[in-house]
């Protein structure tokens, strides 16, 4: 399989991922230390408090996707390593985060890494929290939001950017929502968007793929029509 992935991207965001985190944590400190030792002053304290908290939570958002490993575009690599040169796994380079280039179609792949049990049923998402969820929320994993909007909005981009750099070429977009930890649990009824384990993506790939491909000259077509990146 082939990897094009935007690094230059990726390196600007785990730096800013670091830097909003520092400052997130530093207002935070200097908030608690004015209150303690300057109480005149602790009203000041408590205006920062909502500034710093917002900039520590921005840090975790970028840190969890940019910066601590494995990062979803690692995690995708390794779930997908052997498939054939056929393949091409796009990060950052075109309008969704993630996407397979199949000789069959193309797969928007919507990422989740949250650990824990989560419930899908149609078109609505449920995590089950005990006390283990919620000591992970306040340790930085966030909420999983609803990754089937996310899929959409992900598939009607991919469209757009076709409709621009091919005009003309019907290739099928089929999103896949993979969660990629390893403790992550999927309890799900009659999904609106496909949802897999990663250790279980290439299976389901083989199973949705057989008999089927695309003609040659749409596969080149589609080719010519995707981003490389500069030397």
């Amino acid at each position: 399989m082939r990897i094009i992935t935007n690094t230059p991207f990726i390196q600007r965001r785990a730096r800013l991922a670091r830097i909003i985190s520092y400052v997130g944590l530093a207002i935070l400190a200097g908030g608690f230390v004015t209150s303690l030792l300057q109480p005149s002053l602790i009203l000041l304290a408590y205006l920062t408090l909502p500034i710093g908290m917002i900039l520590a939570n921005i840090g975790i958002y970028l840190a969890n996707r940019y910066l601590r490993p494995p990062r979803p575009d690692q995690a995708l690599d390794q779930a997908l390593k052997g498939l054939s040169d056929q393949y091409a796994i796009y990060h950052y380079m075109l309008p969704a985060d993630h996407v397979l280039i199949s000789p069959h179609g193309i797969y928007p792949l919507i990422v989740r890494f949250q650990a824990g049990t989560f419930i899908h049923e149609g078109e609505r998402w449920q995590q089950r929290q005990g006390c283990w969820g919620r000591a992970l929320r306040l340790f930085g994993q966030e909420g999983i939001g609803n990754p089937t909007q996310e899929a959409r909005a992900e598939v009607e981009a991919l469209r757009r950017y076709l409709a621009e750099h091919a005009p003309g070429l019907d290739v099928p977009i089929e999103p896949i929502i993979v969660f990629t930890h390893p403790q992550a649990e999927i309890t799900i009824t009659s999904p609106a968007v496909p949802v897999v384990l990663a250790k279980k993506l290439k299976v389901y790939l083989r199973s949705v793929e057989r008999g089927r491909a695309l003609p040659r000259p749409t596969l080149m077509q589609l080719e010519e029509a995707l981003p490389t990146l500069s030397p």
